[in-house]
């Protein structure tokens, strides 16, 4: 930040004028008001760090304040909906704050569209001291500032923008248990959305929260052995735009959302496209040594993770934009080289689940790696999943797959969740799904709020290829 000392004052008395400006509504409280009676260190310490929900706390106002004065209000916004803020009694009269994110914020934005990013932003850790004249908390550096509050029971805090005098500006309070997202138990009659023509099956398929849209890429082949193509679905107003391209490539497709990039990786070769799908913004080749074949993706910050390869498929690797090749990180301590993994990432961990090689008949063990420390855990799932995808909200992680076949030589799907806050895992079931899989199997889905969006594939036979559609659910 820009001298923060002097900022400081200054904000201050920015903020002091702009909060008596705005009406009930937009009002988020000033961080700076101290009560009639400043409660003594300790006792701020105990009340955030100890109360109802020990300590941790969820956002219920937040608005971006613009030096220029065009603030943008963002509470309600996905991007803030993820975010929780945990304060636990540090060492010398301090407390430690950990601030898990969801999405990205983009605090040089000019109002909520722009505020809103579809990037997985890394968590962030901060020692906050306190005034003892005043109860002010405060980071060494003032890149925090804020209070608590007696009267209304929250904490507000200022937090700078780095290189800008933009700050956001948040009001907090407890999160506790019952606020926290339970796991659905039903699923509604999927209705179709759309459909398009394809050649081969597979599918990369990510929901946007940014552009509220659905994108799917894939290597069609109708058209000539390679041709790729791309389609966004508007959820907003159920419109599909597509681009079609040749670069012959294999099958598999995984998107990842990095630096306002829908980027299609798999095969040989990855591709960055724009939101709008007017072209491919280039071709990054890779090193065929590290081609990606059946694998699963996850991304953090501007990081691609990649793991469950066909080949080298026990190993977690790492991809950023530029880079000739991919770059191992780490081993999966599985019993052999399997591929058809997926995972997501949440709070610095690589969650990755399923499995399956000719030898390897699924697996029923989620495999965990901290991003920060490289500490690596299993943890034993009661049921056994093959191929799977993945997607996330919030604190729960959504997996599809199938399970192994059974003595009549079906298999039958799995449908279910894990909980990152205490480890549980459980089905939902799929009564509703095996309507519309009559001669039909999904290759991918995706879920934001209690949407689901499933991708599903019916051959027709040569030379007519597959029909592809995409249907919405609705979780219960």
């Amino acid at each position: 930040m820009k001298n923060p000392l002097i900022y400081f004052t200054s904000l201050l008395l920015i903020i002091s004028s702009f909060y008596s400006c705005q009406n009930d509504d937009d009002t988020t409280i000033d961080p700076t008001t101290t009560t009639p009676e400043t409660l003594d260190v300790a006792t701020i310490i105990e009340v955030i760090t100890n109360n109802s929900s020990d300590g941790v706390w969820e956002i219920e106002q937040a608005l971006l304040v613009k030096q220029n004065n065009n603030n943008v209000t963002l509470t309600g916004s996905y991007v803030v909906r993820d975010d929780v803020f945990t304060f636990t009694e540090g060492a010398n009269q301090t407390i430690q704050l950990h601030w898990k994110k969801g999405y990205d914020i983009n605090l040089q934005a000019q109002n909520t569209l722009e505020a809103g990013t579809d990037r997985n932003a890394s968590s962030e850790n901060f020692v906050i001291n306190i005034d003892a004249e005043t109860g002010i908390l405060s980071t060494p550096d003032n890149r925090i500032t804020g209070n608590y509050v007696q009267e209304s029971g929250e904490i507000t805090l200022i937090i700078g923008a780095v290189n800008s005098n933009d700050t956001l500006n948040l009001n907090m309070n407890p999160k506790n248990q019952s606020e926290y997202l339970s796991i659905p138990t039903t699923l509604s009659d999927p209705q179709e959305l759309f459909s398009f023509s394809t050649g081969v099956p597979r599918v990369g398929f990510k929901v946007s929260q940014s552009q509220n849209s659905l994108y799917i890429t894939n290597r069609n082949d109708l058209e000539g052995l390679g041709a790729q193509q791309a389609f966004k679905y508007d959820l907003s107003n159920h419109t599909a735009t597509s681009i079609e391209f040749t670069l012959q490539d294999f099958a598999t497709k995984n998107i990842e959302f990095i630096d306002g990039k829908v980027l299609s990786l798999g095969g040989a070769r990855f591709q960055a496209l724009d939101y709008e799908l007017t072209g491919v913004e280039s071709f990054i080749e890779i090193d065929p040594f590290t081609t990606l074949i059946f694998n699963g993706t996850a991304s953090l910050d501007d990081t691609v993770y990649t793991f469950g390869n066909y080949d080298n498929s026990n190993i977690i690797s790492t991809w950023r934009i530029g880079d000739a090749s991919t770059q191992p990180l780490a081993t999966i301590p599985a019993p052999s080289d399997i591929a058809f993994m997926d995972g997501e990432v949440i709070d610095q961990v690589l969650y990755i689940f399923g499995g399956w090689d000719s030898e390897f008949d699924g697996s029923d063990t989620l495999y965990t790696y901290h991003i920060d420390t490289g500490a690596q855990n299993q943890i034993q799932l009661p049921v056994i999943i093959q191929q799977a995808y993945t997607s996330t909200v919030e604190n729960l992680i959504y997996v599809l797959g199938v399970k192994p076949f059974n003595s009549e030589q079906n298999q039958q799907k799995v449908f279910g969740v894990y909980n990152t806050l205490d480890s549980s895992f459980e089905e939902i079931s799929t009564d509703n799904l095996d309507v519309i899989l009559v001669n039909k199997n999904i290759e991918q889905f995706q879920v934001t709020g209690n949407k689901v969006y499933f991708v599903t594939s019916e051959n027709l036979g040569a030379p007519n290829g597959y029909t592809n559609s995409v249907y919405e659910a609705t979780l219960n």
